[in-house]
């Protein structure tokens, strides 16, 4: 099973349970324990279906977290809006690296600040990119 198939039926469950919430199709009572000893006897199962929508959540919102993240090649997608981005870049006489650049929509290319010529000029050799994550939020 492919990543994309799994969140699928992940957002597919997730939906299921919220339908059942949202229709109030059972407001009957959990019946004996479960495995993991959450829930117990008499539990409300609009509880439970909400605990596993709320378990569900997580699980996709880790899932897209985890794509977003992932470094994408330039010969199979590039930023598709003016943007900031960390690139990968091959080094042509030296290492290669990682640094921020900025993507130019209108140019088609990657480019950085350059302060000795006070202008954005060409990052070559870009190999890869990912957008740059949001920055720490305290408490989240």
């Amino acid at each position: 099973m492919t990543k994309e198939e799994a969140l699928h039926k992940l957002e597919f469950m997730r939906n299921a349970y919220q339908k059942l919430i949202d229709e109030n199709v059972d407001d009957g009572r959990f019946v004996g324990t479960d495995v993991t000893g959450t829930w117990k006897a008499d539990t409300p199962l609009n509880e439970v279906y909400r605990e596993h929508v709320e378990a569900l959540d997580m699980a996709i919102s880790s899932m897209k977290k985890q794509e977003e993240e992932k470094w994408i090649p330039v010969a199979e997608k590039l930023p598709e809006d003016d943007c900031e981005c960390r690139v990968s870049v091959k080094g042509l006489y030296a290492d290669d690296y990682v640094s921020t650049c900025y993507w130019s929509k209108y140019r088609k290319r990657f480019e950085e600040w350059n302060e000795y010529s006070d202008c954005m000029i060409l990052v070559p050799n870009v190999i890869a990119w990912k957008p740059i994550e949001d920055p720490y939020v305290e408490g989240k």
